[in-house]
């Protein structure tokens, strides 16, 4: 089985019934299988319907009908003498003025959607939308918007220019009596569910009729004025109306046609169908008189009628579910229509019943052996859930059915899944489902024996004695193979999906379909399968034409189809409720289903298929690349993968292979060597076939870096160690000597140690290299990367941070009191050693007293919390506590708090730290156990005022809890004192403060303390300009420029920046003063060349001025290099004829390239080029003509210009990247290669 599945190409079409790429013909329903929507007649003979697709004519009394002109979105139509006018979707309007013989699509100036039409005379037109009226009084040229409030509107009726009435989806029937202007409320059902009305019809200005769901009538006399319920004896809706007199009406709607004779007081059903049956609504009626009319609705019907609707016949009398197809070697064509046989003479166009096996019971699959002889399953009641069993014959096409003694069949209530007769005689019959079984007879049924103890789905024989089939209903889903004509049966394929069909093209080639996008393809006979793709769905039919082409049709009505043998799968139609699919030996295809749906299209394919898939195995210099070829026609030779960079196809590499007529060749590797890593690369596969070159779709691929090194996470992070992670992956060469550079300041990369393991080799997989660092300060901020030898340069990861935990963590909780009892509480983490000897030591004084804890010892990298009973306390003082531990050598203490059994409230200020030029940091603890604390603030100013706040972290206090707490003091200035205090705000409003103490922020930065360093772009279009900013004294420093933000030390560098000013800002922390500076990057324009020449006997002298690009430059004469120049200006002897090149230090910057000629310089010009190519030719003053071809020799543009100042520029813009040949006709003709871009 191939592990490389190539990519499925598919285009998905946008709804059922949309045609693919194969053109389907309507067999049935005739003429559309779309639902009719208004139906009209101009004459008796001369009609027209209407779906949201198209317009249909007949000319012959219903007779015949035919498309017209195809529709978006058709919804109603309407006649007047010889106008009409349809209405759709979008705003869409067709018009005619001649009874139909001519329409034009009008453009109307508005896209609402479109559900009525009035015609009131022949020059005034009403439509209508959802939310207004549009009105023209010329005939259709032009229009008036007029919007109806508060209403989305179904249906309108007017009855005279002024006059209309309208309907809504809520509840209401609305009424104008000034053209649309000004709308009323007549009747209000907005309160009743469901209330959406479906349609308003009047027959004369002052009685008309409306309907609402589900099956509400309503009637006016009064011209809308008032509307009363009309109780009929019908509980089915309709959807719209025709009265033909006063008194006899027609109405379409659930079920069939309706018909009044009482002016529409009471309603009777006429319809063609005399069950209600689903799928049979009718959605337009129209009656020449009082016996002939036409109804159009659901499933494409057309029902006509003579006898003012007591008869009713069918357009297309087929309108069941049509579960097979097939046709026989003579052309004659076999349908089953639920228990029902029909047949076609005539290849599909028409159908006429034949018979029905068994009436009253069900009838199954059927298999015709030729045009007479057939046989199917049948049996069971209809109407119960009997299965079919037994087999009958005809032996006259279908028309009559006779039981054969069918002796030893026997398949209990369960039934029989399928059959196949391989003649006259030799048939296989399998079933049931507690005693699976397949049987087999040589009398053409009459006896039968068991030859598999299994239910199969579906059998298949290619002649006498070699069959397949599938087995259903088990967990594992079986084909089966037999060799001997059946009577014994080996497995040849198993698998847990279910497989729904499969089909043998011959004896080797075969394929199996199923759930969740299941496909297998064998070449053997079964011996082996490989799998291939298709879009996940669960299909339920495969059907293949030749080893290239075939279709599948998953169950909601998708038919896919394959040109390559089943490689590659595109959407070619969709018609839900499909049910089965055959191919004729004229090379039709015919599908069937539900609704009588029958489709014919013609077989056709490519006659070459060249695909390519997705890249695979990605590497830094190489990827493979699978193609499929598939030829249906001839010979294809000279089969070929081309790819190159940007657009360019220059590099092939060939497969060595040729493929005939019906032959293809699928997962066809080939590798892409020598590539450059990070590069864009386009591909596609070539085959050449009677001449001509077929190129398959192109495929991009960027391959990879040479290596990924990036820093994860620090993981393990104590006081005084960490471990750091690299994650590394080398995709061409290895990387060595792997190791990690820190320090405490982000430029720092003094200290360093080994990465774990040291190598990483080349793989796709990721290594993630470890290291150990240990002797780190607690509490401090680190920077660190990776470091590693690659291709014997180092090579460096990115930068990240983290910052050492305290050597200990102590978080006293909120003191509990219980009587004269208090608990104290605390959570410790030991986070570098070992804590021994812990206690609670308090007083109110000093800390002389000390409660016991348990346990009393904290291991390193373990957190426990702990606490103590304290009694004998005084009431009337407040007490302060801490946790004292010790820590190796030394005794450590975690953070004072304060209780009291007495109201007390305690606001500190712990001191300053971090003091900087612009911004510091005050700590600070409150206690109350008299209510809560809000508000907490540090005030501060200069000069002892207290005119600035900076709030704290956290801000507020609950009772009897000691809260720590930090504020940062913003935007101070240099070199100045401060004063500050601690405010807090008590619960019942009291304001407590601390001490007042004083600061003095640092020095400010000295005025050439940046340097900047700018440096331009190097190549045209690279947008490499940079910035390098250098601190003289490190801080950390915010930069802003252009909306992002930059955070450094002491040195920045900034890269790819694109030609342009650049205004940027930096402060320290984000705060305080800014240095604020500008600065521009120059755009680089790649080389340009001023030369001029000098005679010197049999030489020339020429004298070159470099105007753009980067020193040094070397000088090529005919492809060799002749000399390198430091200076921008420079001479060198050449001769007639010379080719010069000259190129700069950077290759990007291109080359310029020209040719000396006997007395002047030839041809000049410049690659690379970006959106212009410019020459400079000797020619001047003259007509020149210029030819641009790319790569495979196709003419691109060819044009002729008068030549000034021996120059000429060609536009280059609208093309890809890429090479391409530039052809000069002038005073000689010269080829020049040039590079896009």
């Amino acid at each position: 089985m191939n592990k490389h599945l190539l990519s499925i190409l598919v285009s998905i079409l946008a709804a059922y019934c949309a045609l693919g790429q194969e053109n389907w013909e309507v067999l049935n329903p005739k003429p559309t299988l779309d639902r009719g929507l208004d139906i009209h007649f101009v004459s008796e003979t001369h009609g027209f319907y209407i779906t949201s697709n198209g317009l249909y004519e007949t000319v012959d009394s219903g007779n015949f009908w035919e498309l017209k002109i195809s529709l978006s979105g058709g919804s109603d139509i309407e006649f007047r003498e010889d106008l009409g006018v349809i209405a759709g979707y979008g705003g869409n309007i067709w018009k005619t003025g001649d009874s139909g013989s001519n329409w034009t699509l009008i453009n109307v100036g508005f896209t609402e959607s479109l559900n009525t039409v009035n015609i009131i005379d022949s020059e005034t037109i009403i439509v209508s939308g959802n939310n207004s009226i549009y009105v023209s009084v010329d005939g259709g040229n032009n229009w008036v918007q007029k919007n109806i409030p508060n209403s989305r509107v179904n249906k309108t009726f007017f009855t005279n220019n002024l006059v209309g009435h309208a309907v809504s989806d809520d509840g209401q029937i609305l009424k104008t009596v000034d053209g649309g202007d000004n709308w009323y409320v007549t009747a209000d059902f907005t309160n009743f569910i469901p209330n959406s009305f479906f349609t308003v019809y009047f027959k004369n200005e002052n009685e008309g009729f409306a309907t609402r769901e589900h099956s509400e009538y309503y009637k006016t006399v009064d011209g809308g004025e008032s509307w009363q319920e009309i109780a009929t004896s019908i509980y089915q809706a309709i959807y719209s109306f025709q009265f033909i007199s006063d008194q006899i009406g027609f109405g379409a709607g659930e079920y069939g046609v309706y018909k009044t004779i009482d002016g529409g007081d009471t309603w009777t059903r006429i319809a063609f169908e005399s069950a209600y049956v689903a799928s049979t609504d009718m959605y337009g009626v129209y009656f020449i008189n009082e016996n002939e009319g036409f109804s159009v609705g659901d499933r494409g019907r057309i029902a006509k009628t003579t006898d003012s609707g007591e008869i009713w016949d069918l357009y297309s009398p087929i309108d069941g579910r049509v579960d097979q197809i097939d046709f026989l070697p003579n052309g004659n064509g076999i349908i089953k229509v639920g228990s029902d046989f029909f047949g076609s003479l005539n290849n599909g166009q028409d159908w006429d019943y034949l018979g029905t096996p068994n009436e009253g019971s069900y009838t199954e699959e059927f298999d015709f052996i030729d045009e007479n002889i057939g046989f199917c399953i049948a049996g069971g009641s209809t109407g119960t859930s009997s299965r079919a069993g037994q087999i009958y014959k005809t032996a006259d096409g279908g028309k009559t059915w006779v039981k054969p003694e069918n002796f030893g069949l026997s398949f209990e209530s369960s039934g029989a899944n399928c059959l196949e007769f391989v003649n006259e005689n030799l048939g296989f019959i399998s079933g049931g489902f507690n005693q699976r079984r397949t049987y087999k007879t040589t009398d053409g049924g009459e006896i039968w024996r068991v030859v598999l103890s299994e239910s199969l789905g579906r059998i298949q024989f290619l002649n006498e004695d070699v069959g397949f089939g599938s087995r259903v209903g088990n967990y594992y889903n079986v084909i089966f193979k037999t060799i001997d004509g059946g009577e014994n049966w080996s497995q040849v394929f198993t698998i847990e999906e279910n497989i729904k069909d499969f089909h043998f093209l011959d004896l080797e080639t075969g394929y199996l379909v199923g759930d969740e996008g299941l496909l297998y393809k064998t070449e053997n006979g079964g011996s082996t399968w490989t799998k291939l793709e298709l879009p996940y769905g669960y299909y339920e039919k495969i059907q293949f034409y030749s080893k290239n082409v075939g279709y599948v049709v998953e169950d909601s009505g998708y038919i896919y189809k394959t040109e390559d043998g089943g490689y590659t799968w595109n959407l070619v139609y969709a018609l839900y409720g499909l049910r089965d699919i055959t191919i004729t030996e004229q090379d039709e295809i015919f599908i069937v289903g539900i609704n009588g749906n029958i489709l014919r299209s013609q077989v056709t394919a490519e006659d070459v298929v060249v695909r390519v898939s997705e890249a695979t195995d990605v590497r830094a210099t190489s990827v493979s690349i699978e193609s499929i070829f598939a030829s249906n026609s001839g010979t294809l030779t000279n089969l070929r993968l081309e790819y190159g960079e940007e657009g360019s196809f220059d590099q092939i590499v060939p497969f060595n292979r040729t493929i005939e007529k019906n032959e293809n060749i699928g997962f066809l590797t080939a590798t892409a060597e020598t590539l450059k890593p990070n590069t864009t690369y386009t591909y596609r596969a070539v085959a050449t076939y009677n001449g001509e070159e077929y190129y398959s779709n192109i495929g991009t691929v960027t391959t990879l870096e040479n290596y990924s090194f990036s820093m994860g996470p620090v993981l393990e992070i104590w006081a005084n160690s960490a471990t750091p992670i690299v994650n590394v992956i080398s995709n061409n060469k290895p990387l060595t000597n792997i190791s990690f550079e820190y320090g405490i300041d982000s430029e720092d990369d003094e200290n360093e140690i080994s990465g774990t393991p040291n190598t990483v080799t080349i793989s796709d997989d990721r290594v993630n290299v470890s290291g150990s660092l240990i002797n780190l300060q607690p509490e401090t901020t680190y920077s660190i990367r990776a470091k590693a030898v690659y291709d014997n340069e180092t090579v460096y990861s990115d930068t990240v941070l983290f910052t050492t935990r305290p050597e200990f963590r102590v978080d006293n909780y909120n003191p509990i009191v219980s009587d004269l009892e208090l608990t104290l509480r605390a959570n410790i983490a030991a986070n570098k050693e070992d804590l021994t000897e812990i206690v609670f030591e308090y007083g109110f004084q000093d800390f002389s007293n000390q409660g016991e804890v348990s346990p009393n010892s904290i291991a390193f990298g373990t957190s426990y919390f702990v606490s103590t009973i304290l009694t004998g306390l005084n009431e009337m003082e407040t007490y302060q506590y801490r946790i004292r531990a010790r820590q190796g050598d030394k005794v450590v203490y975690g953070p004072t708090g304060f209780f009291s059994l007495s109201p007390k409230t305690i606001v500190e200020n712990d001191g300053v730290q971090n003091v900087k030029r612009n911004v510091a940091e005050v700590m600070g603890k409150v206690y109350t156990n008299d209510g809560y604390l809000r508000s907490i603030v540090v005030e501060y100013g200069i000069g002892g005022e207290f005119d600035r706040i900076a709030y704290a972290d956290p801000g507020f206090s609950n009772t009897g809890f000691t809260t720590l707490f930090v504020a940062q003091l913003l935007g101070l200035v240099p070199e100045t004192e401060y004063s500050y205090r601690v405010r807090a705000t008590g619960s019942n409003g009291t304001v407590f403060y601390s001490e007042a103490e004083t600061f003095i922020t640092l020095d400010a930065l000295a005025s050439d303390n940046f340097k900047i360093t700018v440096s331009d772009e190097t190549c045209p279009d690279k947008s490499n300009g940079t910035l390098a900013v250098e601190a003289m004294e490190s801080s950390n420093y915010i930069l802003l420029m252009d909306g992002n933000s930059y955070v450094f030390a002491s040195t920045l560098l900034i890269e790819d920046l694109a030609p342009g000013t650049y205004p940027f800002c930096v402060t320290e922390g984000g705060y305080g003063i800014q240095y604020c500076y500008e600065f521009t990057i120059l755009e680089s324009e790649g080389l340009e060349a001023k030369i001029s020449s000098q005679e010197m006997g049999l030489t020339q002298r020429l004298n070159i001025t470099m105007n753009k690009g980067t020193a040094p430059y070397k000088i090529f004469v005919n492809q060799q290099e002749y000399d390198e120049f430091e200076e921008s200006s420079f001479s060198i002897n050449v001769g007639d004829g010379d080719e010069i090149s000259i190129a700069s230090k950077n290759d990007c910057e291109g080359t310029y390239s020209f040719k000396i000629g006997q007395d002047i310089l030839q041809d000049s010009y410049r690659n690379p080029v970006f959106s212009n190519a410019t020459f400079l030719v000797p020619e001047s003053n003259e007509d020149v003509t210029i030819e641009l071809y790319n790569v495979q020799g196709g003419l691109l543009k060819s044009f002729t210009e008068k030549v000034q100042n021996n120059s000429f520029t060609m536009d280059m813009d609208q093309y890809s990247r890429g090479m391409y040949f530039v052809k000069i006709i002038g005073r000689t003709e010269r080829t020049h290669k040039i590079v896009k871009k």
